[in-house]
C-alpha cells in the first residue's frame, strides 16, 4: 500500500508538469498527419456582425440559415439539445449597430480573431507535431475548418462540418492563446475520429455503456492532449487542468464516471444521454477524469503504450490506466457479453482488410431463417457510418450500407444510407437511383442490389 502511495504522488508530480516534459516528447513534423492536415480559419460571422450589423439586424434569419458558423451552431445545439438564445445574441447585434465602425474594429471578438489567425504558423510548426504524438505515426491528415463565432453558446466544439469557437466567451478570458490551447484539443478528436472504425476491441453491445465508455476516452484524451500542449499554447485559465492535478478533485470525478458506468447497466440511451451530460460535459467529468487517466497511462508506461490504448479502444484504455493507478483511483471494468455480435465481427473484418471473414458473416446473416432483428439494422448502418466518416473508409462503408439493402429492402433507412455513401464516393449516378428507393420507388433489382429501371433516376435529376 505504501509503494502504491507512493506512485500516485510521482504520478502527480509529472502530471503538474506534464507541459515541459512534452517539450522534449517525441514529435512527428514529417508524419502524414502533420504533412497534410490542414485548417481553414474563417471569420465570416464576425465580419457579418462587427462590419454591417445593420444589415445583419433587418434580416437576421439570412445569416442563420446561409453562413456556416451559425448552421454548425444550429446542427449542434439541437442535436445536443441545447438552448440557443437567439434573443439575446440580437440584443448584442443592437449593441454593436450603435457602435461607430472605429468602435467596432476594436471589439474584443475583432482583436481576438484577428491575433488567433496570426498564431496559425506556430499551430502548424509545433501544435501538429504535438497533436501527431498522441496519434498512430500512420495517421492520415485531416482538412478542418475552423468557425470564429461571438455571442452564442456553447463555447467551442468540434462536429462532422468543422470545428466552432466562440472567441469571447467567458471560459477563454478574452485570450488567443488559451482559445488556441483549445483548438489543439478539438483538432485532436479530428484525428481521433480516424481511428474509431479500427479499433481492436469489442464494444459492450449496451448502447449506453458503450457511449460512456467512449465519450470518456474521447474527452480523456483530447483534454489531455491540449493540457500537455501548454508549451506551446500557455493556458492556465481552463479549471479542468487545475482539477486534474488536485488528487481529491480527480477522485470525486472518477466517482462520477464510475456511478454513470453502473446507470448505465439499466437505463435506457435517452436518459443515459442527459446524465452523461449533466454528469460529464457540465460537471467536466469526462474531461477531468479521462485527462487524468491519459496522463497516468503516458507518465508511467510512455506515449507509445498510451497511443496503442487509444487505438484499441475504451475498453484496453480502462483496464491499461487500472494497471498501473493506485487502487483507490481505479474504475469498474465492465464485462463483455458472452456472444459478441455478428456486426461487430463484421466490423472488425472489414477493418482487418479480411474479406473472406466479410463474407462469410454476411452469408451468415443473408441465408438465416429467422428474420433478422432491427437491432442488426441499426448497428450495421452505425458501423457503416463510422467507416465513412474516417480517412479512406467509404469502400468499407458501402460495402456495410449494399448488405444492410439485402437484409432489409423494405428500410427507408438502408436505401437512403447507400445513396448519402455513394453521394460521398462520388458516383452521383448510383446516389440519385438508391435514394430514389428511400423515396419508396419499387423496382426489381440486380444481382448485386440495384434498381435496374432509370425512368426514377431522371425524374431526380429533373
Amino acid at each position: 500500500m505504501k509503494t502504491r502511495s507512493i506512485l500516485l504522488c510521482v504520478i502527480f508530480l509529472q502530471l503538474c508538469t506534464a507541459g515541459a516534459h512534452c517539450q522534449t516528447a517525441a514529435t512527428r513534423d514529417d508524419s502524414p498527419f502533420c504533412l497534410g492536415t490542414e485548417v481553414f480559419f474563417n471569420t465570416s460571422a464576425i465580419d457579418a456582425v462587427y462590419s454591417h450589423p445593420d444589415e445583419i439586424l433587418c434580416n437576421v434569419d439570412s445569416l442563420w440559415n446561409a453562413n456556416g458558423a451559425y448552421q454548425l451552431a444550429v446542427q449542434y445545439s439541437r442535436n445536443n439539445r441545447i438552448n440557443l438564445d437567439r434573443e439575446a445574441w440580437t440584443e448584442r447585434v443592437k449593441t454593436v449597430a450603435a457602435l461607430s465602425a472605429d468602435e467596432r474594429a476594436l471589439q474584443p471578438a475583432v482583436v481576438t480573431s484577428r491575433e488567433i489567425t496570426g498564431l496559425s504558423p506556430v499551430l502548424y510548426k509545433k501544435g501538429f507535431p504535438h497533436i501527431s504524438s498522441f496519434l498512430q505515426p500512420s495517421a492520415p491528415p485531416i482538412k478542418v475548418p475552423v468557425y470564429l463565432i461571438s455571442d452564442i453558446q456553447p463555447a467551442a466544439f468540434a462536429y462532422p462540418g468543422g470545428i466552432l469557437i466562440n472567441v469571447n466567451s467567458p471560459r477563454f478570458n478574452g485570450d488567443p492563446s488559451v482559445i488556441m490551447n483549445i483548438l489543439v484539443h478539438e483538432i485532436y478528436h479530428g484525428g481521433y475520429a480516424n481511428t474509431i472504425p479500427y479499433r481492436s476491441d469489442y464494444e459492450f453491445q449496451n448502447e449506453a455503456l458503450d457511449f460512456v465508455m467512449d465519450f470518456l476516452l474521447n474527452e480523456g484524451m483530447a483534454t489531455y492532449v491540449s493540457y500537455s500542449a501548454r508549451y506551446i499554447f500557455p493556458n492556465d485559465f481552463v479549471p479542468d487542468y487545475h482539477k486534474m492535478e488536485n488528487i481529491e478533485e480527480v477522485k470525486v470525478n472518477l466517482d462520477k464516471v464510475d456511478l454513470l458506468f453502473r446507470q448505465a447497466e439499466r437505463l435506457t440511451i435517452d436518459s443515459l444521454r442527459k446524465l452523461a451530460w449533466q454528469t460529464g460535459v457540465i460537471e467536466r467529468a469526462f474531461y477531468i477524469a479521462g485527462g487524468y487517466m491519459a496522463g497516468v497511462i503516458d507518465e508511467t508506461l510512455g506515449r507509445e503504450e498510451l497511443v496503442k490504448a487509444m487505438t484499441a479502444g475504451p475498453l484496453t484504455f480502462l483496464t491499461l490506466y487500472n494497471s498501473v493507478a493506485d487502487e483507490t483511483m481505479r474504475l469498474r471494468v465492465p464485462e463483455l457479453p458472452d456472444n459478441i455480435s455478428h456486426c461487430q465481427k463484421l466490423r472488425l473484418a472489414l477493418a482487418k482488410e479480411d474479406t473472406t471473414e466479410f463474407r462469410r458473416l454476411a452469408n451468415e446473416l443473408i441465408n438465416k431463417e429467422e428474420a433478422t432483428d432491427v437491432a442488426v439494422e441499426k448497428a450495421i448502418n452505425r458501423y457503416g457510418y463510422m467507416f465513412k466518416r474516417s480517412n479512406g473508409g467509404i469502400d468499407k462503408a458501402l460495402e456495410l450500407f449494399k448488405l444492410n439493402v439485402r437484409l432489409f429492402p423494405e428500410s427507408s433507412m438502408v436505401w437512403d444510407s447507400l445513396g448519402e455513401g455513394y453521394l460521398s464516393a462520388g458516383d452521383n449516378e448510383k446516389a440519385i437511383a438508391y435514394y430514389e428507393s428511400d423515396l419508396g420507388l419499387e423496382r426489381p433489382l440486380t444481382e448485386d442490389g440495384r434498381p435496374k429501371t432509370e425512368d426514377g433516376r431522371r425524374k431526380a435529376q429533373n
